[in-house]
């Protein structure tokens, strides 16, 4: 659990822009004084934030990473497959956190609209990865804080009526983005 005074640095693609006020929000309501440093923007990959976690920095108190995979920017082009890219770049991210005492949390990514929770392809390997460098891994499918799922499938609209995932069926809507985010809350 975080203390008091604690900076928690937001690693993360389009989703965490989408839940990073949600998670400012929750934090400041669990704990007093959270600072958050973004480090996010859509599209981006984990390989365009290697540059800051190398350069040691940015030292939070933890720092939480939500990627869901982009393939798109220079970093990650003719490198092999999609696949050994992320796993590749999540290691050295892991390494990095390590280095510099940096503790880490990654947060499993939702998968797509109609697929079962914790479907996402790398889930096994955030949670290997993780587990083998010391380091926390969320899975907020798992938290009824999160209620993006039911039944254990992802939805567009849960039962109480609320559009949670946008039309592209991989984004969130507001109240999506803040229900991932309260489940990814509860785990730090």
């Amino acid at each position: 659990m975080l203390e008091c005074n604690a900076t928690v640095a937001l690693y993360g693609d389009s989703l965490m822009d989408q839940c990073s006020n949600y998670i400012r929000f929750f934090l400041g309501l669990r704990n007093k004084n959270i600072t958050t440093i973004p480090e996010y923007y859509p599209g981006t990959a984990i390989c365009d934030w290697l540059p800051v976690l190398q350069s040691g920095t940015v030292k939070p108190s933890l720092a939480v990473f939500l990627f869901t995979g982009n393939f798109i920017t220079p970093c990650t082009q003719n490198r092999g497959d999609w696949l050994k890219v992320c796993v590749d770049d999540m290691a050295i991210a892991m390494d990095y956190c390590k280095w510099f005492g940096v503790p880490a949390a990654w947060v499993i990514p939702p998968a797509t609209v109609g697929q079962p929770a914790q479907s996402h392809p790398l889930m096994p390997y955030y949670a290997w990865i993780s587990g083998t460098k010391g380091q926390q891994w969320i899975n907020a499918d798992s938290s009824p804080a999160g209620n993006v799922i039911e039944d254990g499938v992802y939805v567009k609209q849960t039962s109480d009526g609320k559009v949670v995932r946008a039309d592209d069926n991989n984004h969130f809507t507001d109240v999506g983005a803040m229900r991932f985010a309260n489940a990814i809350c509860t785990y730090i």
